[in-house]
């Protein structure tokens, strides 16, 4: 399924239940043209219940079978911004825009869409493990940031640079 499509699915599917939810983050596994796994796909949402004064994050994944299946847990998902399930710039677009930046290899077929906590960076972003680091891919502008592998471990580059593995 095209990555876009299934996001948009799956946000209209939380909006029913959650309508206040926010979407924060969303991890898949991806093929060639943009199409995804989903059911090795995860995506993240939170809202805020003013009743009893906590945040909620919605975790959703999706079975082998296409089951969609919603964990509510009363925790604030802290790790990044919130942001809209509707990007000008597609998976595949992505994809390609990473290939031809020429910035490394890309070593994994797991993306993540997510807004970083970092505030230099203005736009959320689909991320990509290189052989060197990570690529980071603007979801809106097509920008490309290329995020060097540290001497430090990479957990504390990330908390350093306020992104999330």
């Amino acid at each position: 399924m095209d990555f876009n499509r299934f996001l948009q699915k799956i946000s209209a599917v939380v909006a029913a239940k959650f309508p206040t939810a926010f979407l924060y983050e969303c991890k898949a596994f991806m093929y060639e043209g943009g199409n995804i796994d989903t059911a090795k796909s995860r995506v993240i949402y939170q809202y805020f219940d003013e009743l009893r004064g906590i945040a909620h994050t919605v975790e959703v994944t999706v079975s082998q079978y296409g089951l969609i299946n919603i964990q509510d847990v009363p925790q604030a998902w802290a790790e990044d911004r919130p942001m809209t399930p509707y990007v000008a710039v597609s998976l595949a677009e992505a994809r390609n825009i990473a290939s031809e930046s020429n910035s490394g290899t890309i070593v994994s077929d797991y993306v993540t869409l997510r807004h970083s906590l970092n505030k230099t960076i203005a736009e959320p972003a689909y991320y990509f493990t290189l052989d060197t680091g990570w690529l980071a891919v603007g979801a809106n502008t097509g920008s490309v940031r290329v995020i060097p592998k540290m001497q430090t471990t990479e957990e504390d580059y990330f908390l350093k640079d306020g992104l999330r593995l």
